[in-house]
């Protein structure tokens, strides 16, 4: 006898005999496991973006867009072999799901962003809500930066970026389904799968190239959406084999949620996402939705819990919401200070999403409200036609900061003083043909008498050197890339760095000091940003080693002080505020533990170690951000030319000798 469980509420009965796991739901085929499914999406999302753990909690967008893919075809294949496939019923379904909710919650965040908003947040708010309304967020967002960067906290609509992904989709896959359906099923199914592993290929090749290009970009996602196709093929299959094979289900149920959860757990920003590892969460969130398919396994059961399904029916108002949340609590001077404030988001971001999905997607997809085709598309084609229009005023008024004081405004205006001259990212290719930069002393037949070499955070460094190179008559180089610290045989993880092409670059660098006999080499980076671990700190002592024994003066830079906080934003509320503009001791972010030992061991092979803390702090430990009215920092780590500038007599030695 096939064995049942009663879900969501008595009379809801599920076996194993055959597909009866589908109830009916509004007349339409249901599994509460699903709504479960998501509620474990959104729930490792939230707590990714509020808590910053599990650290690989992003994969939720992945689960979604393999659920999406699942529900979206099983509803595109039921009509087009039924013959009743129209392209307009299908748009009006999504129009009637999707464009509601986010309309409300994209409309209030750009209000919200009116009144707490910097201008040039704003004005950059503006851009990201004419792209949301255009259905190119992600394309925006591919262009201005990573998901992970230092700017993705101030920006509340930048996880409408996998909205983007699933519209783009939508608006191309029925036809190609369409037209492959046409040869018959088993050609239909083939060509699903040729494009699934063509994307796949594409994404696994691009994404240790171009992270940023792979994340956000339909070539490289669609095959995500497409592993919910095919997954949706084989449950079409009555006589699959999990269908009758129980024991199989329940080890594949578990090996799919164990795939989510471990992604969810290793994974990090850290890591090159999307490529071959998304392959983990989404091939679980496809074994869970199969494995189920014809009978609940022990995951199901969970996963249809009464609490779980409400939270999967609030998932889509949920995922709306608590983001825009996340980022306005965070900058909003009045709430600062409220105590508790992780749950009191939690339950704000509830709220709303409840009062969204009763008020706003319901009546919308029960037809109680706009009942009629025409005038929905009316209402969606205008909802984007504002939204494009009211985002463009907004870019195009530079966020009007005629809402805020000149001497507060006045703060975020740093291009004129960001290093941007010397923010140069090389590699092994620019060494070999001679084509990276030298300052100082003009006369290209004198040797070279320092080279300067490490990431951005040595690049921030090189206003002052650039000036005492000239100032002594003497010649300096920079080799430096993004996010690559000066450390042979070390393999970076993070955005915008050289990847695998790191140790290449790293060895050809002191290969070049070796062959030119270059006196002085300064080796400075972001030191926090990567592995505190014995294995780097012994990388960064074995590559002093090896240049003191060519016979350099090596000097180790620390890093300058890490406000942790976007400094001109922070400078201007504060002002507006009224309060101080230095960043109190007791918001400093700390160093990590161990971290003096990456500079003792360097010290011990040989290296002189300087500090740019005393330059840039208070006497009590408070970080000094601002002089006459200028900021030191230009964003949450790089130091302004003005503040560089300050710190020349650290770099004396580098010229006069210890």
């Amino acid at each position: 006898m096939a064995r049942t469980f009663t879900a969501v509420a008595p009379g809801i009965r599920f076996g194993v005999a055959a597909p009866i796991a589908l109830v009916k739901e509004h007349s339409k085929e249901y599994r509460p496991d699903i709504d479960g499914l998501r509620a474990v999406a959104i729930g490792l999302v939230f707590a990714f973006h509020l808590l910053h753990w599990p650290h690989g909690g992003f994969i939720g967008v992945d689960v979604f867009f393999v659920i999406s893919g699942f529900l979206i075809t099983q509803l595109l294949v039921r009509d087009i072999d039924g013959g009743k496939f129209s392209y307009a019923a299908f748009w009006e379904r999504r129009v009637r799901r999707i464009t509601p909710a986010v309309t409300v919650v994209v409309l209030l965040t750009a209000i919200a962003g009116y009144a707490l908003f910097s201008p040039d947040l704003f004005a950059s708010l503006g851009k990201y809500l004419a792209a949301q309304a255009a259905l190119v967020a992600n394309v925006c967002f591919w262009r201005v930066g990573g998901y992970f960067g230092d700017g993705a906290e101030q920006n509340p609509l930048l996880h409408t970026w996998s909205l983007a992904i699933e519209e783009q989709f939508y608006l191309l896959f029925p036809w190609f389904l369409v037209v492959v359906s046409r040869k018959g099923r088993s050609f239909r199914q083939g060509a699903v799968w040729v494009l699934l592993l063509v994307s796949f290929a594409y994404c696994a090749w691009l994404t240790p190239r171009q992270t940023t290009t792979a994340f956000y970009l339909l070539p490289t996602r669609a095959w995500e959406l497409l592993v919910g196709a095919v997954t949706c093929f084989g449950v079409s299959r009555p006589r699959a084999v999990w269908g009758q094979a129980r024991q199989a289900a329940e080890v594949a149920s578990m090996a799919g949620l164990v795939l989510i959860v471990g992604a969810a757990w290793k994974l990090s920003g850290e890591t090159a996402f999307p490529g071959v590892v998304a392959a983990v969460p989404t091939l679980g969130a496809a074994l869970l939705i199969y494995a189920n398919s014809w009978g609940p396994t022990f995951p199901a059961r969970v996963l249809a819990l009464p609490p779980a399904v409400w939270v999967g029916k609030i998932s889509y108002s949920l995922y709306l919401w608590h983001w825009p949340l996340i980022v306005y609590w965070g900058w909003s001077p009045l709430t600062q200070n409220i105590p508790h404030s992780k749950p009191v988001i939690v339950a704000l971001a509830v709220g709303l999403s409840i009062l969204s999905y009763f008020l706003v997607e319901q009546p919308f997809r029960r037809k109680s409200v706009v009942p009629g085709r025409r005038p929905l598309f009316l209402l969606g084609f205008g909802s984007m036609a504002i939204g494009v229009a009211l985002g463009v005023a907004i870019w195009q008024g530079n966020g009007f900061p005629g809402r805020f004081p000149a001497a507060a405004v006045r703060f975020l205006d740093v291009k004129s003083d960001t290093p941007y001259a010397y923010s140069v990212g090389m590699d092994k290719a620019d060494i070999e043909r001679h084509t990276f930069p030298v300052y100082g002393n003009p006369d290209t037949n004198l040797p070279i008498h320092a080279l300067v070499w490490g990431d951005s955070h040595a690049m921030h460094f090189m206003p002052p050197i650039d000036k005492l190179s000239r100032d002594h008559g003497v010649r300096v180089a920079q080799l430096t890339h993004f996010a690559t610290p000066p450390v042979l045989g070390y393999v970076p993880r993070r955005q915008f760095s050289l990847g695998a092409d790191a140790p290449g670059f790293s060895e050809a660098v002191v290969e070049w000091v070796e062959s030119h006999h270059i006196d002085t080499v300064v080796l400075a980076a972001c030191w926090r940003w990567y592995e505190n671990t014995p294995a780097f700190r012994q990388q960064l002592t074995d590559t002093v080693a090896r240049l003191a024994k060519a016979r350099c003066r090596v000097y180790v830079i620390k890093q300058v002080p890490f406000p942790a906080v976007d400094v001109p934003r922070f400078l201007f509320r504060q002002t507006v505020a009224g309060q101080p503009t230095y960043m109190p001791v007791a918001q400093v972010r700390p160093d990590p533990a161990d971290y003096e030992k990456l500079f003792t061991q360097a010290a011990a092979a040989g290296a002189t170690v300087l500090d740019p803390a005393p330059y840039l702090t208070l006497p009590d430990g408070s970080i000094h951000l601002e002089t006459n009215g200028v900021p030191l920092y230009f964003d949450a780590g790089h130091v302004t030319i003005t503040g560089s500038m300050s710190l020349a007599p650290l770099f004396a030695p580098v010229f006069t000798g210890p």
